[in-house]
């Protein structure tokens, strides 16, 4: 059984993983976003909670990663003195909500953002990195910007209460991952995603060790001055470029 790693920071931003989201740090939200796949009292709670926030539910597939929705954010919070965000759902979500928040703070806006993933994909693959990126005339992720979060709650309850595939279907990214850098892990990480286990506490448990290795990867680009990060991005656009031809 894989253990919970224990990740304490990225960068400024700290990191905590919590039984549920009902905690000090979201007491005072002036802009709530809610991925609509996510179904957890969690959520329900934070709402509660907050009815004075702006409370915003989205249908978060790629489309979201779009010029209109981060329009759309503008036209919403006009007037409104924002300080704390938390976006709730799926890496496309939090990526459109990370590039909305990075375009307050170019406009001499500080906010607050907190990042909640809801699935495996967002907990391995999107959390760390604070990118926020949008689609743009049929190109995906073809504009960016980076802002760095407040902090990165990943939310035991929430990951609970998603459905199996939500659990499953980004743990083959923690595979990937595995391959090249806990290749003891490999197998564990494959079973997880063909749903040979049911138990979501090691599915959370694969999914936090995928964020650790991509959180060892991210931090390798940042601090060797050596190409690491060429060197990533080259692999990053390769695999990308494989999978596009294999469709």
């Amino acid at each position: 059984m894989l253990q919970v790693p224990k990740i304490h920071s990225y960068g400024n931003t700290a990191v905590e993983i919590v039984e549920s989201a009902d905690h000090s740090s979201l007491s005072n939200i002036d802009l709530l976003i809610v991925d609509t796949s996510v179904k957890s009292s969690d959520t329900n709670t934070l709402c509660n909670d907050n009815r004075g926030a702006l409370i915003l539910i989205e249908d978060a597939g790629e489309s979201v990663k779009s010029q209109q929705f981060v329009s759309r954010l503008f036209e919403k919070v006009e007037n409104k003195n924002l300080q704390n965000i938390v976006v709730i759902g799926s890496g496309a979500l939090i990526n459109a909500t990370t590039y909305f928040a990075a375009s307050l703070v170019e406009l001499h806006k500080a906010v607050n953002l907190f990042i909640l993933p809801s699935n495996s994909m967002s907990i391995c693959d999107v959390a760390f990195g604070s990118l926020g990126l949008l689609n743009f005339d049929g190109e995906k992720n073809a504009i960016r910007k980076y802002h760095d979060p407040e902090k990165i709650i990943i939310s035991k309850e929430i990951f609970r209460e998603a459905p199996e595939s939500a659990r499953t279907d980004g743990l083959i990214e923690v595979a990937k991952h595995a391959l090249f850098q806990q290749p003891d892990n490999f197998l564990d990480s494959i079973a997880g995603f063909l749903r040979l286990t049911s138990c979501r506490d090691l599915q959370l448990s694969l999914a936090l060790s995928g964020l650790e290795m991509k959180k060892e990867v991210i931090e390798s680009s940042i601090s060797l001055d050596n190409n690491m990060e060429s060197i990533l991005n080259y692999g990053h656009a390769l695999t990308h470029f494989l999978e596009d031809e294999s469709k």
